[in-house]
């Protein structure tokens, strides 16, 4: 049995015998607590057991309705009583459903959604802990309509208008500003970097998928160095990375310069047969 805080009056003490120990008829002294369906537990507060139930001592035959079993609702069991955040229980105090806990689902855009530039990504985080899952658009409208089969209770559903085609570069920082926009505006902290840097994620060019930089766009990652040179977009992985064609041995990924970062310029040739990119005058000092 769970009630919400607004729901539990804790702190209460009885001296006088007003009250009897549900399970026995034995009149009871000490701290107890009630609850806002006229109910009484032993304890200052649910954490503060045991929580015996309690019945009101107004009757000259309570004792003998106790021992007989006329209880009413009451056990004669010690019951088990939490807090609980109005974010998982109504404010009529519904239970949590037993509900299976939501699955992480991943959609792919259909070749309409990559011709108007844009589609749907849905997610949830769990209330109480810094927990992202991608879902699908289904899960996303059974827990906004708070489906009873659901985990409504411990879930905030929301979705984001994610760019997949246009310019990589700007697809790239519009996508983080709306994972940004989001984890502000519904206080998701760490949401933005759940994506792990993949603002490029489902990308898809309408012309071949490398471009070209004259140079204070992007940066290497890890180093921040600024680049120049032919890139391209891994979609599956949602980066971009250098060099005109993706390739099995170690090439790093880039993103764009934000605001008024320091460009320290590199300069960078091409070698077009396989697409990768030559540093020339680095030191070494940066790690490549």
């Amino acid at each position: 049995m769970y009630y919400p805080l607004s729901q539990i009056t804790p702190n209460l003490y009885t001296a006088t015998g007003d009250y009897l120990l549900a399970a026995t008829g034995e009149v009871y002294t000490g701290d107890y607590y009630s609850t806002s369906d006229g109910k009484y537990f032993s304890g200052k507060t649910p954490q503060d057991g045991p929580n015996n139930p309690l019945i009101p001592n107004n009757e000259n035959n309570a004792a003998q309705d106790v021992e007989a079993g006329k209880t009413g609702a009451y056990t004669t069991e010690e019951v088990n009583i939490s807090y609980l955040p109005p974010a998982y229980i109504g404010a009529v105090g519904s239970p949590i459903s037993n509900a299976s806990s939501p699955m992480s689902s991943i959609v792919f855009p259909t070749k309409e959604e990559y011709d108007t530039g844009e589609y749907q990504r849905y997610f949830l985080k769990k209330n109480n802990e810094l927990k992202y899952i991608e879902i699908d658009v289904d899960t996303y409208n059974n827990y906004l309509n708070e489906n009873p089969n659901t985990q409504y209770q411990l879930y905030t559903p929301s979705y984001l208008n994610w760019n997949i085609s246009g310019n990589p570069i700007d697809v790239y920082k519009v996508n983080k500003n709306l994972a940004k926009q989001t984890s502000t505006n519904l206080k998701w902290y760490g949401f933005e970097e759940f994506f792990k840097l993949r603002f490029c994620k489902f990308y898809k060019s309408s012309s071949p998928n490398y471009f070209y930089t004259n140079g204070n766009e992007l940066k290497l990652i890890p180093t921040g160095e600024n680049y120049v040179g032919y890139y391209h977009v891994h979609s599956n992985r949602g980066v971009m990375m250098e060099g005109k064609f993706h390739k099995p041995t170690q090439h790093s990924t880039l993103i764009p310069f934000i605001g008024g970062e320091e460009k320290t310029k590199i300069k960078v040739s091409l070698n077009n047969e396989v697409g990768t990119s030559i540093r020339k005058n680095i030191s070494r000092k940066s790690g490549y």
